[in-house]
């Protein structure tokens, strides 16, 4: 590589170094209401740091910072706006705001600001997530889910062929946004979905949005994967969906979980498991990368896992026939019983 490359790459490094600086100022705008009280109209620096009980130098020094990024705009008289595009974003009331999503990300940055700690042995980033956990935070992780990835229940809910199916089983289901896609395209398809209590609270007020048509063919029950005990959920169920919940344990704890989900499968039944896909080396792609820090950052033994990995956990269930489907950034791996 030649001195200028060299330059390039090292300059490249250090501004990569540097990039919280622009990411926590706009997770701090959301998390103290700026952004999303500039959504009802602009207001000046102390007519927001009056209404939200702010410091007004504080308000001052980070909307001039959102100014000079491009994300508030500031009119004369010192008023700052949310520029037209990011209003409906970072509306709390809209039907397209991103503001949970926000909030759950600011959430996180606080949980990667102790991996020093947790690599030393010194933090179990499990333990202290528990005790950072509030009804709020969850209620803004569980729509997160849904926020941060619009759209992407229906192009799963096309990509999955389940017709010769009857009754679905969804675990960790988030908002219930993808049961309902999969409702909407299966019109006589029964739903469960299993999840912590508080959990279902939330899935049960979005499908609860939902028309009669589809809200009346779903039921919920309060589970855990790891008890001990044989849960009684109802089934045996025709499909069980795993979207996005593997990341959050251990290799060993997968397995059991995928051991106890086969049992609960009809004849002919399909297990699908969704998540990150990362490669055998678990080095690429960087989304899933750095998706295996998150859970470093937020679990005690959760991390990214293969395909294979997946397919092995199935095989060790008796699920011998195996197809994986590609969903990018995420597979689906469906095993068959």
């Amino acid at each position: 590589m030649s001195s200028a490359g060299q330059r390039a790459r090292m300059e490249e490094f250090m501004a990569r170094a540097g990039a919280f600086r622009e990411s926590r100022v706009i997770l701090v705008a959301v998390e103290l209401g700026i952004f999303q009280t500039l959504a009802k109209g602009p207001l000046s620096a102390e007519g927001l740091a009056r209404q939200l009980r702010l410091v007004p130098r504080a308000v001052t020094t980070v909307c001039n910072a959102l100014v000079s990024l491009g994300w508030l705009k500031k009119k004369k008289g010192d008023a700052y706006s949310l520029p037209r595009g990011l209003r409906p974003l970072l509306d709390p009331d809209s039907p397209h705001t991103r503001v949970h999503g926000l909030l759950h990300t600011a959430y996180v940055f606080h949980s990667w600001a102790q991996l020093d700690a947790v690599a030393r042995g010194q933090v179990d980033p499990g333990e202290t997530r528990g005790k950072r956990r509030t009804r709020e935070s969850n209620r803004n992780f569980i729509l997160a889910m849904q926020e941060l990835s619009p759209g992407r229940e229906h192009e799963m809910a096309a990509l999955l062929d389940l017709s010769d199916c009857s009754t679905l089983c969804d675990v960790g289901p988030g908002p219930g946004h993808y049961s309902v896609a999969l409702a909407k395209k299966y019109p006589r398809m029964r739903f469960t979905l299993v999840d912590d209590p508080e959990s279902l609270e939330v899935a049960r007020d979005y499908v609860g949005r939902m028309p009669p048509a589809i809200s009346s063919r779903f039921t919920y029950v309060p589970g855990d994967l790891l008890r001990k005990k044989k849960p009684d959920w109802g089934g045996p169920f025709d499909a069980i969906l795993l979207s996005n919940v593997v990341h959050i344990f251990g290799e060993e704890e997968n397995q059991a979980i995928v051991q106890r989900l086969a049992g609960m499968l009809s004849p002919r039944g399909v297990l699908i498991v969704r998540d990150f896909a990362i490669n055998d080396e678990h080095t690429a792609p960087p989304v899933a990368a750095l998706f295996a820090v998150n859970m470093l950052a937020n679990t005690s033994r959760g991390g990214c896992y293969s395909e294979r990995q997946v397919r092995a956990w199935m095989a060790g269930a008796g699920l011998s026939r195996c197809k994986t489907l590609d969903f990018p950034p995420s597979y689906l791996v469906l095993g068959y019983k």
